[in-house]
């Protein structure tokens, strides 16, 4: 049986989309977020100060390319990262021209959707916050929700399915030529495997990925939250809040179902049932009782 219903049409994007988000203006705007982000270089080794220096002849040149159809992505540097619980995440750092153009179509993209996405979903977006996630369940809290799933996805981020994130990404964005331009930064897809061979993973370290994370998502958001169970994500880490302990662990079996069908698994050792009498750690906060302690690090980010 799917757990993925709805009711009404999928929210669809249509118009010149490819166009907005490669105006000259557009790249003039992520050009200074991506400036004042100060990321690291590309497989490139081109640096922010490098670009700034002739940033303006940079940016005709990437609106040229773009608009006449010879824009190619650049490498790709990947880095490895450690994780604070131990292991390592590996950051896959384009080039500072490709963040421009990633960073527009994802703020074209973030700006159009945003209204249809799940509430409860506060990563990457707009206006939303560490901060607000945690006032939400506070609130749940104080509403009687007793009873906690601290739920974790294993290896989102390397386990996407490429082809069904471009089905879904089809079926919301309907502008074939900004679709082809997302396909040439998904991991390996330029060097000839891509998603029609099953390759998985959107990568960490680009500045669309976040979108990508909470569009792929959003199924799973609506599936999971309902009156006697409610949901608060923040990227791969989420909670489902709920009245009683049977609900929790229904909850968890329906979690772990709604990834299945996206193709991803529920962390069988970072999952758990709780209550807030017992406690629980989310966000970088310490949840015990009523008292809310900071005690960790901010979520990692897969932004640049």
């Amino acid at each position: 049986m799917a757990i993925f219903k709805c009711n009404s049409p999928v929210p669809v994007l249509e118009g010149r989309l490819f166009e907005a988000a490669t105006a000259r203006a557009a790249l003039a705007a992520a050009w200074k977020r991506v400036r004042a982000n100060r990321g690291a270089p590309g497989g490139d080794r081109q640096v922010i100060a490098d670009f700034a220096r002739r940033a303006e002849r940079h940016l005709d040149a990437l609106h040229g390319g773009l608009r006449e159809g010879n824009y190619r992505p650049g490498p790709v540097r990947r880095v490895a990262i450690p994780k604070p619980d131990g292991g390592t995440r590996t950051l896959a750092i384009p080039c500072v021209a490709d963040r421009i153009v990633q960073t527009a179509v994802a703020s074209l993209l973030a700006r159009r959707c945003d209204g249809w996405m799940h509430p409860h979903s506060f990563a990457y977006r707009p206006g939303r916050s560490v901060d607000q996630a945690l006032a939400t369940l506070v609130g749940l809290r104080d509403q009687g929700f007793r009873h906690i799933v601290d739920g974790d996805i294993r290896r989102f981020f390397d386990s996407v399915p490429q082809r069904r994130l471009i089905r879904l990404l089809k079926r919301r964005v309907k502008d074939a030529h900004l679709i082809g331009l997302i396909l040439g930064w998904l991991p390996d897809f330029a060097a000839g495997g891509g998603w029609l061979r099953g390759r998985h993973g959107i990568a960490q370290g680009s500045p669309l990925s976040p979108f990508l994370a909470n569009l792929y998502l959003d199924a799973f958001d609506w599936a999971t939250d309902g009156p006697g169970c409610r949901l608060v994500r923040y990227a791969d880490d989420f909670v489902l809040a709920c009245w009683t302990r049977s609900q929790a662990q229904a909850a968890v079996r329906l979690a772990a179902d709604s990834l299945r069908e996206l193709g991803l698994e529920l962390h069988p050792t970072k999952t758990q049932v709780t209550d807030f009498a017992a406690g629980f750690e989310f966000l970088g906060c310490r949840f015990a009782g009523n008292r809310v302690t900071r005690d960790q690090r901010p979520p990692e980010t897969a932004q640049c």
